[in-house]
């Protein structure tokens, strides 16, 4: 089987109920959860994506996009 090449940071979810409640555990969800989010390897950062995502939408709600942007389709 093919790997997919995207690699998991959060640790097991089929680990027993007490040692969910452990400090580590905790710890290990997040830290997986900031490499998540956070992360700079390979222009993978959620956090600075969804902020520019939302930024490009705050200026075309506001009519302030930019014009290079659009496609002329009509041509």
């Amino acid at each position: 089987m093919a790997e997919s090449g995207i690699k998991s940071y959060f640790p097991s979810q089929t680990v027993s109920d007490a040692e969910k409640l452990s400090f580590d555990y905790g710890l290990k969800v997040g830290k997986a959860i900031e490499q998540e989010w956070f992360n700079n390897d390979r222009n993978l950062n959620r956090y600075k994506s969804n902020q520019n995502n939302f930024h490009s939408l705050r200026l075309y709600a506001r009519g302030e996009q930019s014009i290079q942007n659009i496609r002329m389709s009509y041509l």
